[in-house]
């Protein structure tokens, strides 16, 4: 695996109500792709994920999976608030 190159820190948008807008992370994510970037973080402290619920996190994995830009290398942040609860994850 190579992990040369940039990896930006992806922050997760919100809509006024709360909900996370997958439509703007997922322009977010071609918006990136096209400066050439060598992939991504989704998940880490800058994507607020200890704020997110176990779904919100899976949507957007799998909406940067599902990306045109899938090409890229997609690290997953698996950090939590505690040991255990980062195992799970």
């Amino acid at each position: 695996m190579n992990l040369a190159g940039i990896f930006p820190a992806l922050t997760t948008p919100y809509r006024e109500d709360g909900s996370i807008a997958l439509d703007y992370f997922k322009a977010n994510l071609a918006r990136y792709y096209r400066t050439g970037v060598a992939g991504w973080v989704v998940l880490g402290s800058t994507g607020e994920s200890v704020l997110l619920s176990a779904g919100e996190a899976e949507s957007l994995l799998i909406a940067a999976k599902e990306s045109p830009a899938s090409g890229k290398l997609l690290i997953a942040g698996t950090g939590a608030e505690s040991t255990a609860e980062t195992i799970e994850k």
